[in-house]
Parts: structure tokens; C-alpha cells; sequence
């Protein structure tokens, strides 16, 4: 503030996305949709199909973007929303709203409107392989647990009554690993089968990782992260092979999400 104190000098993080598609291999990396002001400390890209959904700013407001894999113009799928997730035909979308009038977990189907599927406090919806249910985090008293609730509503199941983040389900549908906390205390990533979270294991190492979420392998057979300095994409086997790196950035750019 100047002597005078009719200035004042600060300072703003503008923080923006843009989407970039490559091949399995992570070559022939391609930007398919330019920069765009970020949805804020969080932010998600997922497949609908043959195309991108991912979340950025409009009007000040979390807003969910679809975009070909190719590129072009972006189209408006929701506002107010975050964490996209949808069916395997790419039609409905289950998304978070942080709407203050409508809170919870809602469903688009087909462009049509917004219905929704859980009237409470939730994060990282993932869409069962039978289109049928969504697996959540939710808090269990004091605790943010993980939960399973039919995609047409009603009430949640609990699947584990522990601590859980970013939930993935297995390409197969038939296990689901989400971060946790161990019996010993100890940060680890936890792996249960579905459809009731039984035989609940922790791998012996944990992926390494930065604020991304970890996601499956196509196979099922590891699981890929964000990990080093510059930022890149490696795959961790689940038979407990070395890391391997995928991307090759070399530039300061940080990787908020991966899919």
C-alpha cells in the first residue's frame, strides 16, 4: 500500500486448462482444446464415448465442457457441476453439483435435464460397468466414506466405512481402489471387489502421485499417475515392475488430470 494509502499492489493466480489427447503410447500429443479459465483447485477430463468431457470456469461458475477427440468448438454439457462421469455409451452423465439450490449427486441424459440421484454432500461419482449404479464418496458420520447408489436413486449403500478418495472402478467392473488409510495408520490404496467391497487388500506400495487421481490401466493389469519434475504420466504394474513413464513433457506445465 502506498504512503498515501490510496493504492494498493496484489497479486492473482490465473489458472487455465487446456486438453490434450495422445495415443496409448503417449506420442503424437495433440491439444484438442485450447486454454480456458480453470474450475479451480480441482480439475477432471473423462471419456463419454468417442468424446471429452472436462470441467472449466463460465460466468464465474463450475462448468462441464464436451469437446470430439479431434477437436473443434467446446459445447456446454452443465453448469454449477463438477467431477463428470458417465455410462459407457456416453448418453447419461452423472455429475456433482455445487449449486447451492441443488446440491447432490445428478444425472443428464441425453441433453435433457438435470434429475437428480443423491441429495447429499458427494465427490468422484464413477459409473458402474452395467450402467446401472454409481460408486461415490459421501461422509459417514464423521468420516468420507465410500458408497454405492443406484443410478435411477433411492438410498445408498455403504461399501466401506473408512476413509476414501478418488475411487476408480476397474476396467472389468469387478474391483474398485480408492486411497485410504491402512490398519496400521499408514496412507496406501486400497482394492475391494464389488458389488460389496469384499476382500478388502492394500497394495504394498502405494502409487506415487501429485493432485491428479489415479486411474486404471486399459488391461487392468496397473495404474496410471502424475508423477516428477517436469510433470509426466507413468504406469505402476500391479506385479511390481519398475515405473514406467508414458508422456515426455519437458515444460513447467502441471497435469491436473488424466483419463
Amino acid at each position: 500500500m502506498t504512503a498515501a494509502r490510496d493504492t494498493v499492489v496484489t497479486t492473482k493466480k490465473d489458472r487455465r486448462v487446456s486438453i490434450w489427447v495422445s495415443d496409448a503410447s503417449g506420442a503424437n500429443v495433440k491439444e484438442v482444446a485450447p486454454a480456458v479459465q480453470s474450475s479451480g483447485p480441482i480439475d477432471n477430463v473423462t471419456w463419454a464415448a468417442n468424446r471429452l468431457l472436462f470441467t472449466n470456469t463460465t460466468a464465474g461458475h463450475r462448468t462441464v465442457l464436451s469437446v470430439d477427440q479431434d477437436g473443434g468448438t467446446a459445447q456446454e454439457v452443465a453448469t454449477r457441476a463438477m467431477w463428470p462421469a458417465t455410462t459407457s455409451d456416453g448418453r447419461t452423465m452423472v455429475f456433482v453439483s455445487n449449486d447451492p439450490v441443488r446440491r447432490g449427486l445428478w444425472k443428464i441424459q441425453d441433453g435433457g435435464r438435470p434429475v437428480q440421484v443423491f441429495d447429499g454432500e458427494t465427490g468422484w461419482p464413477n459409473v458402474t460397468r452395467d450402467d446401472r449404479s454409481v460408486v461415490f464418496t459421501s461422509p459417514n458420520r464423521d468420516t468420507q466414506s465410500l458408497w454405492r447408489i443406484s443410478l435411477d436413486g433411492g438410498t445408498p449403500t455403504l461399501l466401506a466405512n473408512r476413509f476414501a478418495g478418488s475411487p476408480m472402478l476397474s476396467p472389468d467392473g469387478k474391483e474398485v481402489a480408492f486411497r485410504s488409510i491402512d490398519d496400521k495408520g499408514l496412507p496406501g490404496l486400497a482394492i475391494c471387489n464389488l458389488p460389496d467391497c469384499s476382500s478388502l487388500r492394500f497394495l504394498p506400495r502405494q502409487p506415487a502421485g501429485g493432485g491428479a487421481r489415479l486411474q486404471w490401466t486399459p488391461d487392468g493389469t496397473g495404474f496410471l499417475y502424475v508423477a516428477g519434475r517436469p510433470e509426466n504420466l507413468w504406469i505402476e504394474s500391479l506385479d511390481g515392475k519398475p515405473p514406467r513413464q508414458i508422456t515426455h513433457f519437458t515444460d513447467d506445465r502441471q497435469i491436473a488430470d488424466a483419463a
